[in-house]
């Protein structure tokens, strides 16, 4: 019986197919291609397209926002568009949230923290958090598109942008749960120079559709949000978890498209 063939490593174009793939499954509730290989090794990699996911996933936003504003006014049209955002990413993002306001809010302890981070019950910090987020997402992104933005462009272009500003959390912040394997652990604990590069190019070929004074004000509102956030976890838990990550995505998400709602020439 003829010994099977050595497996021939991959290219670097088809371990990053593969990464992104790795990613996709991760971060959506959406099917992968055939063929798409998962382990550790691709998914610890994958990090770097979490905001190429979420740009791919403000796509699909703005085709479900259009089609609905055909039909339904602008109100109506965002409250689909975020029902369909929580169906496509399985409010993975949300759930983050809710987990973080829980935890932060209920413990007076990291221990207490971490412990109630990852209870799986929704409790008053948790479902106060979730509220008020999606209630001004709801009323943001109404605003814009009302004063005429293009979804096409400002669905994906807030999608990578507020991902890139969580996963930035890697640079500085340790991992606050060593060995723990749980759905939350985050893609990777390290994020270096080539990987914030990758993860740059979504946000880079969207952001030169906005003025420089509205590109700078993103910028030093990000900037605040990350420090205080960062500030914020290194005195409650001494790092960050995957809660973490998810609720800094939904409150830059939040504060970008109040800025640009803000700035925007109406």
């Amino acid at each position: 019986m003829p010994s099977p063939e050595p497996h021939q490593p991959d290219t670097w174009l088809a371990t990053q197919w593969h990464s992104f793939f790795n990613a996709w499954v991760f971060f959506s509730r959406l099917p992968p291609p055939p063929g798409i290989r998962f382990n550790d090794q691709l998914l610890n990699h994958s990090s770097r397209y979490f905001t190429w996911v979420g740009a791919v996933l403000g796509l699909l936003l703005a085709m479900v926002v259009i089609a609905a504003s055909e039909l339904w006014s602008w109100p109506l049209a965002v409250a689909g568009m975020l029902a369909v955002s929580l169906l496509l990413t399985g409010a993975f993002h949300e759930d983050g949230l809710a987990d973080l306001f829980d935890g932060f809010g209920g413990g007076f302890t990291r221990e207490a923290v971490l412990r109630i981070m990852k209870d799986s019950r929704l409790g008053t910090y948790g479902a106060a958090a979730l509220t008020i987020t999606l209630l001004v997402r709801w009323l943001a992104w109404t605003s814009l598109f009302e004063q005429g933005i293009s979804p096409w462009w400002a669905l994906p272009f807030v999608a990578a942008w507020s991902r890139f500003w969580a996963i930035s959390t890697l640079w500085t912040l340790p991992y606050a749960r060593d060995g723990d394997h749980s759905k939350s652990k985050p893609l990777a604990t390290r994020f270096g120079f080539r990987a914030t590069l990758l993860a740059l190019v979504p946000v880079l070929g969207l952001i030169w559709l906005l003025s420089p004074m509205i590109v700078l004000s993103l910028i030093l509102a990000a900037i605040v949000l990350r420090a205080s956030l960062n500030h914020w976890f290194m005195r409650r838990i001494q790092g960050y978890t995957g809660d973490c990550l998810g609720g800094a995505q939904q409150l830059q998400e939040m504060l970008a498209v109040l800025a640009i709602a803000a700035l925007m020439p109406g």
